[in-house]
């Protein structure tokens, strides 16, 4: 009974958010109305007349993905050359060597992508 219980717990959550995964933004009755009255109107319409503040504005280019794997890069080296340190002479390194790497790779890669997120690319 449990376990049907815990996939159905599972089941119903998959589904409600593979739901809201296809919702669109701005689909109140109201907009959906007053689109389909433009559209009816004229298809040019629908740009001209839409409010400035129901639109949504393009995603502005930032350097998140660099800042990413560049602070995973160097903050990784840096934490397996730290932890790979710390090994004695007669056991093995390479488990620490990982383990610092990764560690370093995770805090940096995340420091480095929200610090990216926030400069801006120059436009072209």
């Amino acid at each position: 009974m449990r376990r049907a219980l815990i996939s159905l717990g599972l089941a119903a959550a998959l589904a409600s958010t593979s739901a809201l995964a296809q919702s669109t933004v701005g689909s109140t009755p109201s907009q959906l109305r007053a689109s389909a009255a433009l559209r009816a109107v004229s298809p040019t319409a629908v740009d001209l007349q839409v409010p400035l503040s129901a639109r949504v504005a393009a995603p502005t280019r930032d350097y998140r993905w660099e800042g990413l794997v560049i602070g995973a890069g160097v903050v990784g080296v840096a934490g397996a050359l730290l932890l790979h340190g710390t090994c004695e002479d007669n056991e093995s390194c390479t488990g620490p060597t990982v383990a610092g790497f990764a560690l370093g790779a995770v805090v940096g890669g995340v420091t480095g992508g929200l610090i990216g997120a926030n400069i801006a690319k120059k436009e072209e």
